[in-house]
C-alpha cells in the first residue's frame, strides 16, 4: 500500500488514478445545482496541478468551466440568478485563499468568464458582498478586475453622445 498523505481525499485520488487508466474520472456535467460537480472538478484540477498531470488538468478545467457556465447562465432561464455555488467556486479559484497554482490556465479562464458575465455577476448579492469586503479576488485578480471594469466603464461613458 502506498501512503499519499492525509491532504487528499481518497475518493479524489481514486478518481485521478481512474483517469490515468481509463481517460475519464466520470463525473457528469451538472444536471441540478445541488450536485457537487464543481467541487469534484476543482479537486481534480488541484490534484492534476499538484502532480503535474496536464491532460487531467485540461479535462478538469473544461468540465469545471462548463459547470460554471451553466450556473452563471441560470440554466438559460431569464430572471434566474447565478447559483451561489458558482460564486463560491470562483472565490476558491480567484480569491485570497486560492493558493499558488502551478498552471494559471484555470484561473485565467474563470476570470474571463467573470468579465464576460459581469452584468449578471453584479446582480448577485453574494458576489457584491465578497467584492466589497475584498474577499472575492486575491490582490492580483482584484487589480485586474478593477482595470477591466474601469475600461468597460470608460467605453460606456465615451459612448454617451454628450460626454465626449
Amino acid at each position: 500500500m502506498i501512503n499519499l498523505g492525509d491532504d487528499d481525499d481518497p475518493n479524489d485520488v481514486e478518481a485521478m488514478l481512474k483517469y490515468f487508466y481509463h481517460g475519464s474520472y466520470t463525473t457528469p456535467l451538472i444536471t441540478s445545482p445541488g450536485q457537487d460537480n464543481l467541487g469534484k472538478h476543482l479537486a481534480m484540477y488541484l490534484l492534476a496541478d499538484m502532480y503535474d498531470a496536464p491532460t487531467l488538468r485540461k479535462e478538469a478545467t473544461t468540465l469545471l468551466i462548463a459547470c460554471l457556465k451553466v450556473l452563471i447562465d441560470g440554466e438559460g432561464r431569464p430572471g434566474k440568478t447565478i447559483d451561489y455555488s458558482a460564486i463560491s467556486s470562483i472565490k476558491q479559484i480567484l480569491g485570497p485563499g486560492a493558493g499558488d497554482f502551478a498552471d494559471k490556465t484555470l484561473q485565467e479562464e474563470v476570470f474571463q468568464l467573470v468579465i464576460a458575465n459581469i452584468n449578471r455577476m453584479y446582480k448577485n448579492q453574494l458576489f457584491r458582498q465578497l467584492l466589497s469586503s475584498g474577499k472575492m479576488f486575491d490582490e492580483d485578480f482584484g487589480m485586474k478586475f478593477a482595470c477591466r471594469t474601469g475600461e468597460m466603464l470608460g467605453r460606456f461613458y465615451d459612448s454617451i453622445p454628450d460626454h465626449r
